[in-house]
């Protein structure tokens, strides 16, 4: 009996550490996921580069945006330079509907913020000088980065802007 215990007491410390080392195993590969669903949903997020900045210019006001990397924004770069009149609506936004659908992936919001640029459908493009809560659904494009003068830019009615 006395030499099967040590024998016991190795195969239980044995037992536990191939416990240990699953649970290990399990962990990493736990982790290794949620970085890639990290990875995933970074694609969405604004990116702050030359190549994904764009130029509004409004009046004598300019405004830099960082676009969010998507198809939507692929699409759009492609149209730029893009001088168009954008329509007032609600007195917290400025849209246009442009010749040509852009590919969209519509999320609900729920919350627009100051200086949100969004694409509503597949062709109308949005720029938002006010904050409120909605329960439409669009497609991220970028965000103003400075918003102080925006509201003033965009004023009342119809206005002149160019996207470059």
């Amino acid at each position: 009996m006395k030499k099967l215990l040590p024998f016991l007491l190795l195969l239980c410390s044995c037992s536990g550490i191939t416990s240990q080392t699953s649970t290990i195993s399990s962990i990493a590969s736990s982790s290794q996921s949620s970085n890639q669903a990290s990875i995933t949903s970074s694609d969405e997020s604004l990116v702050s580069n030359d190549e994904q900045n764009m130029e509004i210019i409004v009046n004598n006001y300019s405004f830099s945006c960082r676009l969010v990397n998507n198809p939507t924004v692929t699409a759009l770069k492609e149209l730029l330079p893009l001088s168009i009149t954008m329509r007032e609506l609600n007195s917290n936004e400025k849209y246009y509907y442009l010749d040509q659908e852009l590919p969209s992936n519509p999320q609900r919001v729920n919350q627009i913020n100051r200086g949100d640029i969004m694409l509503f459908g597949n062709n109308c493009l949005v720029i938002f000088y006010e904050s409120f809560t909605t329960s439409y659904s669009y497609t991220r494009i970028g965000k103003i980065d400075n918003t102080d003068n925006l509201k003033t830019a965009l004023g009342t009615g119809n206005i002149s802007v160019t996207f470059r």
